[in-house]
């Protein structure tokens, strides 16, 4: 198994205002469809011990959300999010974009080792959000 590093001290995330917004926001709209979750990517590298800047917020998820939130423009606006004319989404990854804060890549948990990474997610709470991530053991895994 890959060496995961040393956790670092919450005092050291760096988090802009944006992305705390984007994290937010991206929150609400996945706990208001039912969606389970977990933070993956440069964050989630971030919160187990590596600093590392990224541009969009990565989140592991059971489902997409349904075709019909993401076209419907005033649902996504309730969130912040808005409609593309055409939505980035291969069946497989969803990207939506933020109307002050970047964008979001929704990643389907499509084998039994995504699935088991969102169900031991391990809650952590981000510059007050509180957020599941993925743990050491699943991040190293991926």
């Amino acid at each position: 198994m890959a060496d995961c590093g040393e956790r670092i001290p919450r005092s050291r995330w760096v988090l802009t205002h944006a992305e705390r917004h984007l994290l937010r926001s991206l929150q609400l709209l996945l706990e208001d469809n039912g969606i389970q979750f977990a933070v993956i990517g440069g964050l989630a590298v971030m919160v187990h011990g590596s600093p590392r800047s990224t541009s969009d917020i990565n989140v592991l998820v059971d489902c997409l959300l349904p075709s019909d939130r993401v076209e419907d423009s005033v649902y996504m606006e309730r969130f912040g999010f808005y409609k593309k004319s055409n939505p980035s989404s291969t069946g497989t990854v969803m990207t939506i974009d933020h109307r002050r804060s970047g964008y979001a890549e929704c990643l389907l948990a499509n084998d039994e080792l995504e699935r088991w990474a969102i169900g031991t997610a391990k809650v952590q709470s981000l510059l007050g959000a509180i957020i599941p991530v993925v743990s050491p053991e699943a991040h190293c895994s991926s």
